[in-house]
């Protein structure tokens, strides 16, 4: 197709205008069968979803997805042990997307989980079973889509309390405040 770009200054009198265009390609994970495989954890990985797609037989719409999937990124991970997994995933400017799927092949996926806007996935990954996780870039707005994913042992919860008085007596009425919290979210 034929693109028409207008450039301008908003001010009055001469401006120095520089226009850069280039072809953004799609992440390498763009599609199922290119799945990025997961070997390690903790898992980091940042991926520029600006030029994601979708493909024939993609899930778009898990069940807690807001808007259907518009251009993803896959990952997958085959656990050795039977264990707690976290999934989390962060975007500077855009709501993204991500589900967890076991199955064999696209068309033939099960959802595990799915979350919104940045909400971790915490699941127990069964030793052996294929876990495919499925990265959207979201609406965009314009500009990029910058993602972080991350797979990781669940953390532990962290148990903590405090009591007042701080400095209390045998005749002091104690009182007990629960600061416990579970970062994996389960």
């Amino acid at each position: 197709g034929t693109y028409y770009i207008q450039a301008g200054s908003p001010f009055p009198g001469p401006a120095n205008l520089v226009l850069n265009v280039e072809q953004v390609p799609p992440p390498p994970n763009d599609d199922f069968a290119t799945a990025r495989v997961i070997d390690t954890r903790p898992f980091v990985e940042s991926v520029d979803l600006t030029s994601a797609t979708t493909e024939p037989s993609e899930p778009l719409l898990p069940s807690q997805a807001f808007t259907q999937i518009v251009g993803s990124a896959w990952y997958v991970f085959t656990p050795d042990v039977t264990g707690s997994v976290t999934a989390n995933y962060s975007s500077c400017c855009v709501p993204p997307m991500l589900a967890v799927y076991t199955g064999s092949s696209l068309g033939a996926l099960t959802e595990i989980a799915s979350r919104s806007f940045g909400q971790p996935i915490t699941f127990q990954a069964i030793a052996d079973t294929t876990y495919y996780f499925q990265l959207d870039r979201g609406i965009l707005q314009g500009g990029t889509a910058p993602m972080t994913f991350r797979l990781e042992q669940t953390p532990p919860p962290v148990v903590n309390f405090g009591y007042m008085p701080g400095d209390p007596s045998v005749f002091d009425l104690v009182q007990f405040f629960d600061f416990s919290f579970d970062p994996g979210q389960v």
